[in-house]
């Protein structure tokens, strides 16, 4: 099933009309429209604000099954385990997280140490001298960052960034990693800003069958 067919099946099962789910996620009902008739996907954003309107995981809203690629048979017969993507996080400029179809294959004790991870594809060069462009990262949301750890982070404005994470006291530097020059992104603790996941693994791409 498709993320939009996914999306109507549990708006309907929740007895919810499109205008109702588009109030709880902030879009407009038009936008939950596209969606279910799969002429547009959600951003990461999106699909997790999705997933917490209706008490789900991301998993359910991107491939409607609850359960994850971690705890199937294939962890036992393979060196890796296929994680879907659920989205684009851009380590440049701030730009527009959007739903992507592929894969990334994950070694099983990455996913055994944190069952609850999801990926994301990256763009940009921000971060290049350790993840380039079109590397998955995987991330963890359950996971504290310490200072130097590379972090998901969502703005204000609903946009993902990638960056590595300072906190000294009530100040938070998101840091890039580039051959190219950028200035440190420097926030006052009260910031809106907020944590999607902490970087813990990261891989190339493959196209989903």
């Amino acid at each position: 099933m498709t993320v939009g067919n996914n999306i109507r099946r549990l708006r309907v099962a929740a007895g919810l009309k499109q205008e109702d789910l588009a109030k709880m996620v902030g879009v407009a009902r038009s936008t939950v429209a596209q969606w279910e008739r799969n002429w547009a996907t959600p951003g990461l954003g999106n699909i997790r604000k999705i997933a917490d309107a209706f008490g789900v995981s991301m998993n359910v809203v991107v491939s409607g099954s609850e359960e994850m690629p971690t705890l199937s048979e294939h962890t036992r017969t393979s060196s890796t385990v296929p994680l879907v993507t659920l989205g684009r996080v851009h380590a440049g400029s701030f730009c527009e997280a959007d739903e992507t179809t592929r894969i990334v294959e994950v070694p099983p004790r990455i996913l055994r140490n944190h069952p609850n991870a999801q990926a994301a594809v990256v763009e940009g060069d921000c971060m290049n001298r350790i993840i380039p462009e079109g590397m998955a990262v995987v991330f963890d949301s359950d996971q504290e960052p310490q200072n130097n750890d590379i972090v998901i982070v969502e703005t204000e404005d609903h946009e993902m960034l990638l960056r590595h994470w300072h906190r000294a006291g009530n100040t938070l530097v998101l840091v890039a990693d580039s051959y190219q020059d950028y200035e440190d992104i420097v926030l006052s603790w009260d910031t809106p800003i907020r944590l999607i996941g902490t970087v813990v693994w990261a891989q190339p791409l493959h196209e989903l069958a």
